[in-house]
């Protein structure tokens, strides 16, 4: 590796992840400084999926969204209000899955707590789906919008109570390379995001969270 490349990966490389990444709010949030993003007035164009890749995949981690697309999901499966939640538990500790099979989509998160959202693919739609989160009262629309079937699915999210729009990445992996992140930014400038509402979650403390929230529940 030449000085010049060892000079200008890193740069570009710390630039990408400090933006999606340290995005958080420093302190706790409430709902209203999350929203800002209305729904289309129509949906996007929604891309097609591989259904035989979508089905080998038995787990999801949610990678990568807006802040009020994170807040909603860790809120929902946490069982708390959105101010209830700390930056620092949502980025390292959320650990937020989708267990996506036919007739049944539960997320888990926080060392096992879990809920059912209701994914509904439209029958008469491809690529787009309904959800619900109970515990928060929220229904929403969601549309595919980008998508290599084979590392990842982003999709375009309008909450129809509140017609606020969102986005969210799910994955087999817990880190997408940044190539990857790069094209999900782009889509998300294009589709009318601003960059101070992306932020990435981490999950390199899951299996130690899960582990001890088992050893608290056998005590």
């Amino acid at each position: 590796v030449t000085g010049v490349q060892t000079c200008a990966l890193p740069i570009s490389f710390l630039y990408l992840h400090l933006l999606l990444a340290v995005a958080l709010p420093s302190s706790a949030v409430d709902v209203a400084s999350l929203r800002g993003h209305t729904c289309a007035k129509e949906p996007p164009k929604a891309v097609q999926l591989d259904e035989e890749w979508v089905g080998s995949v038995g787990t999801w981690n949610l990678v990568a969204a807006t802040h009020l697309h994170a807040y909603y999901t860790a809120a929902d499966v946490g069982g708390l209000g959105v101010a209830e939640l700390s930056p620092h538990d949502l980025f390292y500790h959320s650990c937020l899955r989708f267990l996506w099979k036919e007739g049944q989509t539960i997320v888990t998160g926080f060392g096992g707590k879990r809920a059912d959202v209701r994914l509904t693919p439209h029958p008469d739609a491809e690529g787009r789906f309904s959800f619900s989160y109970p515990s928060l009262g929220l229904d929403a629309q969601a549309t595919v919008v980008l998508t290599d079937n084979a590392s990842f699915i982003m999709f375009y999210v309008c909450w129809t109570d509140e017609a606020q729009a969102s986005w969210a990445v799910i994955s087999p992996r817990t880190k997408l390379p940044t190539a990857t992140l790069k094209k999900i930014r782009k889509e998300a400038q294009a589709l009318g995001f601003a960059d101070e509402h992306l932020t990435t979650l981490r999950f390199e403390s899951c299996e130690a969270d899960e582990a001890a929230a088992r050893e608290k529940d056998e005590l």
